[in-house]
């Protein structure tokens, strides 16, 4: 977000520097190089792995509920970053700007972005519903168009400051939805029995990039149609209905979702009257007491939880084990 925000700008500047292919060459030179360090640094797939999971593919990981809500919303904060790129120069006219200023404001979404991205991915690691985020990052991109706009129902008068503060929310917003719609679909495929490796991290990665390049490309597209219709306080009447979508479906999603994992009935161990007597009289003609053997536990991590896991307790010690 912080690089395409920022990328004309920078486009702009190579471009005095050694003329208009200058630019091009940087990028395509840095996107090569990328290309190698990816080659050297990602792992490779054992194909002679056998694993009775699904094999990953568009259509089966699309058909997993969350991943279908996710991409949704990836395309919807596309769409909202995309619109002010194309409408918010011309909206701002009206303060007669400098270009230095017109240039911090678009950066201000950008730098909340590259700020907040990495707040918002600690948050998931910690245990923070990355659905709640999403929830609250559409929540503050519809503030945002409330600010920018302002909204076209409300009778205020449109103020820099309230747009400067509207773009920061925005970038806040930005980061709450497309950090948290990576994790959450990635998370969502591995519970639904995707396999654990780079071909399903790659999949999502790739379903993500498709969807926020959609978004890109209506958000752009659709602003400039409106603007020039009805104008750029209705208009963003576009992103916000979007953006109510994403608050609604997730929430629903939230309450209705069932918490993955199995779950684990209590056991109870019981023995037998002839062996518990057996067990006494032993220890009582014996000097060294018999050790009770007890449960080795260990767990396992399944979906969002711990299964934990009973060995199995010495036969001679245990008649029977009964499940409740």
């Amino acid at each position: 977000m912080y690089d395409w925000s920022n990328g004309d700008r920078e486009g702009e500047n190579i471009s005095q520097l050694g003329g208009f292919a200058l630019p091009f060459l940087v990028v395509g030179c840095v996107l090569l190089l990328d290309g190698l360090i990816i080659c050297l640094v990602l792992p490779s797939l054992d194909s002679d792995r056998k694993t009775t999971r699904k094999e990953p593919n568009l259509m089966s990981i699309l058909r997993v509920p969350s991943v279908a809500l996710v991409s949704y919303c990836t395309t919807a904060a596309a769409m909202s970053a995309g619109f002010l790129s194309a409408t918010l120069e011309p909206h701002l006219r009206q303060f007669q700007l400098s270009p230095v200023t017109t240039g911090l404001m678009f950066v201000l979404s950008g730098t909340m972005y590259a700020v907040s991205a990495p707040l918002i991915g600690q948050l998931c690691d910690r245990n923070v519903h990355p659905k709640k985020l999403i929830a609250l990052g559409g929540l503050a991109t519809i503030t945002c168009y409330f600010l920018v706009g302002p909204f076209p129902f409300i009778p205020v008068e449109t103020k820099l400051w309230t747009c400067a503060l509207g773009l920061i929310i925005h970038g806040l917003g930005f980061a709450c939805i497309l950090v948290p719609c990576f994790i959450e679909g990635i998370r969502s495929a591995i519970s639904h029995d995707f396999p654990d490796d780079i071909s399903t991290y790659g999949l999502v990665s790739g379903l993500w990039a498709s969807f926020f390049a959609l978004g890109a490309f209506v958000g752009p597209s659709m602003a400039g149609f409106l603007f020039d219709l009805v104008g750029f306080r209705q208009a963003t009447l576009f992103v916000i209905v979007a953006h109510v979508i994403v608050v609604v479906a997730v929430t629903m999603f939230v309450c209705l979702e069932r918490p993955s994992g199995p779950v684990v009935s209590p056991i109870r161990l019981t023995e037998s009257e002839e062996e518990r007597e057996s067990l006494v009289n032993s220890n009582s003609r014996s000097r060294d007491p018999i050790p009770i053997i007890a449960p080795h536990r260990r767990s396992i991590t399944v979906g969002y939880g711990s299964l934990p896991i009973i060995e199995p307790y010495h036969r001679s010690r245990i008649s029977s084990i009964t499940v409740l």
